[in-house]
């Protein structure tokens, strides 16, 4: 489409659902740089054989903007989704950094379950509009915008410390036998936001916008409070972070970290984040796999 790019963008696997025979890989796609702003069909379905994978979609959630939907996708726990959530099993959410005002100022989450929107208990049709719970996201306020001084809006977000060059695209439900947390793998833009062509020291060569140095953070939810957003007790907006933490003693310093996927795997309680430029010991930037182990 012109250069802007489609991008498949969140993956999840869950074993099967409501009439379902056997377990689907759920994901999500989007337009790379959406300019106009549109609102566009984002998540579908496939099976697992690849030689006959039976995609199903796209669809939409509800009435939410797929500019702060159709980004990273993880399962949620049975037993939060069963109390809380209505069944809904899959999570997702975007966060865009180049300033979109539909987009959301901060990590959000949404919860689904296309089993219980289709006829059949299986999957909805083409172009179908998906019920959906907001968990949380910080909507755009540009009532006192200054042209050129992105701090007019920065500072009306409800996520602390928010900068549109920060970046948060990749999440993963966290849980043991004795606790658990939604953890949002990104950075955090350590400099006063700044939008033009890249100054000496910034990460890239496009015109954009710039909060160098960057840190790699985990950011931690506590699940009580994504409860009562899902419940309507407190606005989505106001459900925020308990906890940040910064793991860049543990990685492979560089200039723009580029955390794009995070995983958990609960049997093993290992957590899993991919930062996918960087291994630059060649012209050819390879991505990494941390792994770090939850509880003892």
């Amino acid at each position: 489409d012109g250069g802007n790019g489609t991008r498949l963008d969140g993956l999840a696997y869950l074993e099967a659902q409501g009439n379902q025979t056997s377990g689907k890989l759920y994901w999500t796609v989007r337009t790379y740089y959406n300019v106009d702003g549109s609102s566009d069909l984002s998540h579908g379905a496939s099976d697992l054989d690849f030689t006959h994978p039976n995609a199903k979609g796209l669809w939409r959630l509800a009435d939410f903007h797929s500019s702060m939907t159709s980004g990273y996708l993880f399962p949620i726990p049975k037993y939060f989704a069963d109390v809380y959530l209505g069944g809904k099993r899959l999570g997702s959410g975007l966060f865009t950094q180049q300033g979109v005002s539909a987009s959301s100022q901060g990590p959000a989450f949404f919860a689904y379950a296309p089993w219980q929107d289709a006829v059949d208990g299986i999957l909805p049709a083409a172009g179908a509009v998906l019920d959906a719970i907001a968990l949380t996201y910080y909507p755009y306020d540009n009532s006192q915008y200054v042209q050129g001084d992105a701090s007019s809006t920065e500072d009306l977000s409800n996520f602390p410390d928010f900068q549109i060059p920060d970046g948060w695209e990749a999440a993963a439900w966290v849980n043991t036998d004795d606790a658990h947390a939604l953890v949002v793998v990104g950075t955090r833009a350590m400099s006063p936001t700044y939008y033009g062509p890249p100054r000496p020291g910034d990460c890239n060569l496009y015109t954009g916008y710039y909060g160098t140095p960057y840190e790699p953070r985990l950011a931690f939810y506590n699940p009580a409070d994504l409860a009562k957003a899902a419940q309507g007790q407190v606005e989505p907006w106001d459900v925020i972070p308990y906890s940040e933490w910064n793991p860049e003693e543990y990685m492979v310093e560089h200039c723009e970290w580029s955390f794009m996927g995070a995983v958990y795997d609960e049997e093993n309680r290992l957590f899993y984040a991919l930062d996918r430029n960087a291994d630059r010991e060649d012209d050819e930037p390879k991505p990494l796999i941390y792994v770090f182990k939850v509880g003892d």
